[in-house]
């Protein structure tokens, strides 16, 4: 169900509610318009707001819209579990969608905080050798279910031994779910995903391939606020458009580099390097 027509869903809930279940309804449609509005304009700022305006302005905005939208996140659990009765599934898609738009203010939120660090150089990271083999399972639990209910073909290829890597673990933890998950929304049904982990000398390559939509060569990937929108199933799925973008900060400030290729239709590969824990070698 796309944006337009979850609103009219909801407003044919809202006229047949009580006058309660009706009010907060219209918080749903009004917040959903809000979160719609804003997305579309943060996609158009290709280039990031001076400090002294943006820190501001975003305070501001997060002292508003975090407690609304906390409230407004279990309002619409509450429904979706049958507070005010049984849902028939066009109003479950309708309030499914706003969770979901939901879900992606808040994830937006974060990682704007994020890189509001980042840029003003106040981040703090946690490099230190850690395992990126258990790594990379680690952040595979976390999508492997969505995976399965699409029916993907999933492999791994990891070098054995696989060398300690250096760089904050968590940081990297994040980015291999971001990449995977990319794989699996962007995949479609029956599709294949495979992760892989290479050893080039002093760095290892992680890699996630797919069979997905792939990349055309007009696609801005990686840019602030860049979200492909132009296929349909991109505009399946609520996004901000910040988080290859982050994850590329994030990398830089751990001695890595992200990398991506593909071809629209067939399928895209997203790759970064780290550099190892041992030294190298080689004299």
């Amino acid at each position: 169900m796309q944006y337009a027509q979850a609103i009219t869903v909801l407003r044919k809930m809202q006229a047949a509610a009580p006058p309660m279940a009706a009010a907060r309804i219209e918080a749903v449609i009004d917040l959903m318009i809000d979160l719609f509005d804003e997305n579309a304009a943060l996609r158009t700022r290709l280039q990031p707001l001076p400090q002294a305006t943006l820190d501001p302005l975003f305070q501001q905005t997060v002292d508003l819209l975090l407690p609304a939208l906390t409230s407004l996140r279990g309002q619409i659990r509450s429904l979706r579990d049958g507070g005010l009765g049984r849902l028939n599934s066009d109003q479950d898609d309708a309030l499914h969608l706003a969770e979901l738009q939901a879900d992606t203010a808040f994830d937006m939120i974060d990682s704007l905080f994020t890189l509001m660090k980042v840029e003003s150089g106040v981040l703090q990271l946690h490099n230190e050798a850690f395992d990126g083999e258990a790594t990379i399972y680690r952040a595979w639990n976390w999508v492997k279910d969505r995976a399965d209910a699409r029916d993907h073909k999933v492999s791994m290829r990891i070098d054995d031994p696989l060398p300690p890597v250096l760089g904050d673990p968590i940081q990297v933890l994040t980015i291999l779910v971001d990449l995977m998950e990319n794989a699996v929304l962007y995949t479609p049904n029956g599709g294949s995903i495979r992760v892989t982990a290479d050893t080039l000398g002093t760095h290892v390559l992680f890699g996630v391939e797919d069979t997905g939509i792939g990349i055309s060569p007009d696609d801005r990937v990686g840019e602030a606020f860049w979200r492909g929108v132009h296929h349909p199933l991109v505009r399946q799925h609520p996004g901000g458009g910040l988080r290859l973008y982050l994850d590329r900060e994030l990398l830089h400030l751990m001695g890595g580099e992200l990398f991506f290729s593909g071809e629209p239709d067939e399928g895209s590969t997203f790759s970064f390097t780290l550099p190892t824990a041992v030294p190298s070698d080689e004299p």
